[in-house]
C-alpha cells in the first residue's frame, strides 16, 4: 500500500510491498497397507464436490483445446495451451476429479487466444467430445510444489491462470481410510493401492477409536489387524483427496519376529480388555 508524508513541502509516497509469495510445499505422508509403508500426499476436503444421493465426487469439466484427431483417434492437442476450467477452488461446483472435454478449434488457432471456458464452449461447444475416464487434478495456491520437486501446471479460470497437479486417471468410486484420532504417531490404513481394483485417491474417512492406554502406535497396520482386535471403527461422511503415490515392496525392516509378536500379543489383551 501507498502512505503519503511531507518533506520540506514536498509531498513523498512511500511504498510498502507485502510479499504474497509465500510458497505451498505439499510433503509426501505415510500410512500402512497390508503391513508395509504407502505413502501419499493430502490435498483435503476443500476440492470435494459431493452428490447429495451417493456421497461421490462429481467432475467438473475441464476443457483441453485440438486442432482434431489422428487415424487412431488421439487428440491432436494445440501446443503451448493451458486448459480451461469453468471453476475453481471455493466455487460450489469445483471438483479436483475432472471430466476431460476436447473442443476442436481451427488449425490457425493461436494458442492462449482464449483464456475463458465460457467463451470456449460459446465458441467451440459444438465439437465437444468426453475423453475416455477421468482425471485427478487438484488445483493448488499460486507457486505450490510437491516435496519431490515437481511443479504445477497452469491453466485458464476466467482470464486469469491457476495452477493444478495432475496425479493421472481416477474414478468417482470411493475407498475407506481408516484414521486414528485418539493415537497420537499412528499412520492411517488402507486396503487398496494403485494398480489393484477398489483403489481409489478420493478416501472416505472411517474413524477407529482406541482407548487402551497401553496400545503402541502403529501396532495395527491393516485392516485385519483392526477387525481382529474388535475395536470399534465409524464410517464418517467425510472425503478427502488422498492420492497414493507409492508403496514399499516389503515391510520395514523394524518388522522382526520380535515386533510382530508383540503386536499380536498387543492385539490379543485389548481383544480381551473389550470384552
Amino acid at each position: 500500500h501507498a502512505s503519503p508524508a511531507t518533506m520540506n513541502g514536498v509531498t513523498i509516497v512511500s511504498l510498502f510491498f507485502v510479499c504474497a509469495c509465500a510458497q505451498t510445499v505439499y510433503p509426501i505422508k505415510q500410512g500402512w497397507y497390508q503391513g508395509r509403508y504407502t505413502h501419499y500426499y493430502d490435498f483435503g476436503s476443500s476440492g470435494m464436490f459431493l452428490d447429495a444421493a451417493s456421497g461421490r465426487p462429481v467432475p467438473s469439466p475441464f476443457y483441453v483445446l485440438v486442432t482434431g484427431f489422428d487415424a487412431s483417434g488421439n487428440p491432436q492437442k494445440v501446443n503451448g495451451q493451458h486448459n480451461l476450467t469453468p471453476y475453481n477452488l471455493g466455487d460450489n461446483n469445483y471438483c479436483d476429479l475432472r471430466q476431460i472435454i476436447y473442443l476442436t478449434v481451427p488449425a490457425n488457432y493461436v494458442a492462449n487466444s482464449i483464456q475463458d471456458a465460457e467463451l470456449a464452449v460459446s465458441m467451440y461447444g459444438s465439437t465437444a467430445k468426453n475423453a475416455t475416464g477421468l482425471a485427478n487434478c487438484p488445483t493448488v495456491e499460486d507457486g505450490s510444489t510437491l516435496d519431490n520437486g515437481n511443479k504445477t501446471i497452469l491453466a485458464w479460470y476466467m482470464n486469469t491462470t491457476v495452477e493444478y497437479f495432475d496425479f493421472g486417471a481416477a474414478t468417482e468410486n470411493l475407498m475407506t481410510i481408516e484414521t486414528f484420532p485418539t493415537v497420537s504417531g499412528q499412520y492411517p490404513i488402507v486396503d487398496s493401492i494403485p494398480g489393484q481394483n477398489g483403489y481409489s485417491p478420493f478416501v472416505q474417512i472411517a474413524t477407529v477409536v482406541i482407548t487402551d492406554e497401553r496400545y503402541k502406535s502403529n501396532t495395527y497396520r491393516s485392516f485385519s489387524d483392526v477387525k481382529g482386535a474388535g475395536v470399534t471403527v465409524t464410517q464418517t461422511q467425510n472425503v478427502n483427496n488422498y492420492p497414493i503415490v507409492r508403496t514399499d515392496d516389503d515391510p520395514p525392516a523394524s518388522s522382526n519376529a520380535c515386533t510382530i509378536a508383540n503386536s499380536i500379543i498387543a492385539t490379543v489383551l485389548m481383544a480381551i480388555a473389550a470384552k
